[in-house]
């Protein structure tokens, strides 16, 4: 059933995936271009480093919400029910999320990389004399040098992250009876996480600066620094499920 099962839950959200997709590539692409023409530019880079940012405002909510009704339309409607007599519903739920999951990491790749394409070939940079302050940060060579092979490397990086973002999601909507919950819960955590790690003086080891590229000062973006965030995150999706199997919502009562 694993082969037929995916290419089911793909058709499921396939219209939302191309749509959220296509307009999330042309408002980046639209954004870098912008930066582009009002900002100094050093290197070709740049204008698809700055363009990313008000993007990367709305990175959990494109990551999880197109998937996030999926599970829970199929609690609501009683669909889970007719599956259980048919097969495992631990199993059928795991085979959806990781589907969910493929869905969010193409899509955020595709986003991204697709407009980094569009910024390095198709758009027409005029680059100002003086040197970059990319090569301060992390893989700053390559971001100037390689920037292509960098870009596809971060677009994988951060497709992970959206991956599990939705993974959250997932969660949630597998034990949750609100679709509005369901639906903002990683944008809220993202949201929460980086106002608490900000008072505390420690937004180094915020999630949003494991994905937002260059964010802070260059002395502050390290792997390690980079990392704490990533962890953070696979706690919470870790307890999340634990106490929300503890409560007794299950997948088998209906919403």
């Amino acid at each position: 059933m694993g082969a037929r099962q995916s290419i089911i839950n793909l058709s499921q959200t396939k219209y939302i995936f191309i749509s959220v997709t296509t307009l999330a590539t042309i408002a980046l692409c639209l954004s870098s271009t912008v930066m582009a023409q009002t900002s100094g530019v050093y290197a070709i880079i740049e204008p698809w480093i700055y363009g990313c940012d008000p993007i990367d405002l709305f990175f959990p909510l494109i990551a999880s919400a197109p998937y996030a009704w999926v599970i829970y339309s199929e609690r609501k409607n009683g669909f889970l029910d007719y599956v259980s007599t048919r097969t495992n519903t631990d199993k059928y739920i795991r085979g959806k999320m990781m589907s969910n999951m493929l869905s969010a990491f193409a899509s955020v790749f595709i986003i991204y990389f697709v407009s980094l394409v569009f910024t390095l070939y198709l758009m027409n940079v005029s680059l100002e004399t003086g040197n970059s302050r990319l090569s301060l940060y992390l893989f700053g060579q390559a971001q100037l040098q390689k920037p292509l092979l960098f870009g596809f490397v971060w677009c994988i990086y951060k497709a992970a992250i959206g991956a599990m973002l939705c993974l959250l999601g997932q969660i949630v909507s597998r034990h949750s009876m609100n679709l509005f919950v369901i639906t903002i819960t990683p944008l809220v955590y993202t949201f929460v996480e980086n106002f608490v790690t900000a008072s505390l003086g420690l937004e180094r080891y915020s999630l949003t600066t494991s994905f937002v590229l260059n964010r802070l000062t260059p002395q502050v973006m390290t792997v390690k620094n980079m990392s704490i965030g990533i962890i953070v995150l696979c706690v919470v999706i870790f307890l999340s499920s634990f106490f929300m199997k503890r409560r007794g919502k299950t997948v088998n009562v209906n919403a």
